[in-house]
């Protein structure tokens, strides 16, 4: 969260500004990650400021879409209640958060590595994702 949510990182702010030049107006901003709070460890206050930077951060650059957040913490058998916590309390909280798919559900057969998605696990989050994301406003 922190590498996404700290300004200048990821080419964020340059990728807005570009989708804006084109024309592309941003409708939904899909969030999965939260792998590495569950080795470093967080508490579920940290996670949610630094959701609140990022969506801050998008914005700033224009964007004002949702932020779908998935559920995404999964190494190896372990998930990071915390986050899952943040991500529940900003959705309940703020029309600007809302809950995305739980791939934390994905076991390892759709892991490559008991964390990364193989082909498998990518195809069943895609499904997850366009589950989420039908009928959403």
């Amino acid at each position: 969260m922190e590498d996404w949510s700290t300004p200048g990182t990821f080419g964020l702010e340059r990728t807005c500004r570009q989708l804006r030049a084109t024309g592309i107006d941003v409708t939904h901003v899909l969030w999965q990650q939260g792998e590495q709070e569950t080795v470093r460890g967080v508490s579920k206050e940290d996670y949610m400021r630094g959701l609140y930077r990022l969506r801050g951060r998008l914005a700033a650059e224009g964007v004002g879409a949702p932020l779908f957040c998935a559920l995404s913490t999964r190494v190896g058998a372990r998930t990071c209640k915390e986050v899952v916590a943040a991500i529940g309390e900003a959705a309940a909280a703020d029309d600007g958060f809302r809950i995305g798919p739980d791939t934390d559900a994905l076991g390892a057969e759709f892991r490559r590595d008991g964390t990364h998605l193989n082909a498998k696990g990518q195809d069943a989050a895609a499904e997850l994702w366009l589950r989420t994301l039908v009928g959403s406003p």
